[in-house]
């Protein structure tokens, strides 16, 4: 009698349970400059989303490990093209005269990665499930 049966409800983004520090060892950008084939033109490079960082960090994995698999699709909201790590270009699936050169760069620190991705997987988080 006279118990206070409060509970605490935390919020966990479920980004931490998916999240495998390992696995990020890579940034992937795509030449977001209006014609990347133009030599005129200076190259402007852009990072793929949160989601698909994390995806094409596993699929790069498995290119690695097995180069006759080199063609991934992307995640949303860039699912209506491929990645050809082969060529190393981002290819729409329909249309394949609508691709741009990606680049890869080896992460130095994956911990630095890590940080960043989950800052802003708790941003996106927070935002989404803020009291009205």
């Amino acid at each position: 009698m006279g118990n206070n049966n409060s509970q605490q409800i935390h919020l966990t983004p479920p980004i931490q349970k998916e999240l495998n520090p390992i696995e990020l060892k890579y940034t992937f950008y795509w030449q977001s400059n209006s014609d990347p084939y133009d030599s005129n033109q200076f190259k402007t490079w852009e990072k793929f989303d949160t989601s698909n960082q994390n995806h094409l960090n596993e699929k790069y994995g498995l290119y690695i490990k097995d180069t006759k698999n080199f063609i991934f699709p992307l995640l949303h909201p860039s699912e209506n093209y491929n990645v050809d790590f082969k060529q190393m270009k981002q290819i729409h699936r329909i249309d394949t005269f609508r691709n741009r050169p990606i680049k890869v760069e080896k992460l130095q620190q994956t911990t630095e990665i890590n940080k960043n991705y989950l800052e802003e997987e708790y941003q996106f988080f927070w935002k989404k499930n803020k009291d009205p």
